[in-house]
This record gives structure tokens, sequence and C-alpha cells, in this order.
């Protein structure tokens, strides 16, 4: 919550945090959360010296409502691999309502393991001018975005609720193995409202889309 809520003005300075090493626990949390005078791309280079495995809310709310900010850079977070924790992309984006451009594939960096509760909540909720894939006008979100997770045999509710919900903008198709080849037993409320309101997707449905999960459908799961 550094700057949380502050009137700071203009562009993030690149290469603005000067530590290295491995992320911690909610490192990242509402650093510039609301700060509407924040302008132009997010520095591709901000976050270039954290790496490792994620953190639980190590990016949560991170530039939610920055809706002066205008573009996200490829691989922002390309460092991070390992398993997902909590809610460690949960509104990152939320309400940065003049983001325009692309989506990287390689932007959450390399993930592998099961999902976490609440890992990608709302992360680009009210993006409504974020357009999609930068390797393809014809692809809105990217295979890969969300790297290889697979289900969890506990209950880990709520990982793509509301991810891309209102993204009104996003024109194009979805990647056919856009969750990673999911696998073992759903849980609640995990795809609700994913792509609501996303009226500019278009194309076929990917086959593999949901992955190959088994197991009892559970309550919510595809509101």
């Amino acid at each position: 919550e550094t700057f949380d809520g502050s009137a700071v003005t203009g562009a993030i300075p690149a290469g603005l945090f000067p530590v290295s090493g491995a992320v911690k626990d909610s490192l990242f949390l509402s650093t510039f959360r609301n700060c509407t005078g924040l302008t132009g791309t997010i520095p591709a280079n901000l976050f270039v010296n954290i790496n490792g495995a994620p953190k639980q809310y190590m990016f949560s709310r991170t530039f939610r409502g920055c809706t002066g900010l205008t573009g996200i850079s490829a691989g922002l977070f390309k460092n991070i691999s390992g398993a997902p924790a909590k809610s460690m992309y949960s509104h990152t984006f939320h309400d940065c309502s003049n983001i325009v451009g692309t989506l990287s594939s390689d932007l959450f960096g390399s993930l592998n393991g099961r999902t976490k509760q609440y890992m990608f909540y709302g992360t680009f909720e009210g993006c409504t001018k974020l357009t999609g894939d930068t390797s393809s006008s014809t692809v809105a979100i990217p295979n890969g975005l969300f790297g290889t997770v697979g289900t969890s045999t506990t209950d880990e509710t709520y990982t793509f609720y509301h991810t891309f919900y209102g993204c009104s903008a996003l024109n194009g198709t979805i990647g056919g193995a856009l969750f990673g080849g999911l696998t073992g037993a759903p849980a609640e409320h995990m795809f609700d409202g994913t792509f609501y309101g996303c009226s500019n997707l278009t194309g076929s449905i990917p086959q593999n889309l949901f992955g190959n999960m088994t197991g009892a459908p559970r309550k919510y799961m595809f509101e």
C-alpha cells in the first residue's frame, strides 16, 4: 500500500524498486492502488529483479484503479515460476479502464502446479479497452497465459472468478489451451463470470478449454 490512493502523477519510473531476489508474501499488495494520476505503460523492467515461486497476495491489487495507465509491458512478471499461490494476481489490474493493447503469453511467467484459491480473481476485471494477444491479430487471449496449472483435490475456490469480467474490447478467439490442461477435481465458483461481458470474443469455443477435469461438478463453477 506504499502509494495507495496518493496523488502521484506521471509515468512509473523504470527500475523503481532496487531490491532483488525471491518473492515474498504480499510483496506488492496494493502498491499503486487508486493512483489515478499515473500514466503511460507499466515499464517492462519494473519487477525484473524479483523472481522465484509465487507467494500469496504477491501482486494482489498492485495497480487496481489506476485509470490513467495505458499499457502492460510484455512479460511484466516473467521471472516468476513454479506452483501458484493464493490470491497471487487477484485484482492486479482491476478497473484499469484505459489500458489498451495486448496480452503476452509470458505475462505471468511460468506457472506449473495446483490451482490455488482466488489466484486470478478479477485480475483484468473492468479493463474495458484491453484488446488481446501480441502474436496474432486473431487471438484475444493467448495460450499459455496461465501456464500449466492443474486443479487440486482440496477446495480451491474462485480460481478464475471474474478474470476477464467486462473486458468488452477483447477482440478475437480464446486460446485453445488457455487453462493449461486442467486435471483433477473442480472447485466452487472456479469459472464464475470468467468471460462475462466480453462481447467481442469471436470464433469457436476450444474443445479443451477447461482441460480434463474429473469428478463431480461443484456449485456455481460455470455460473
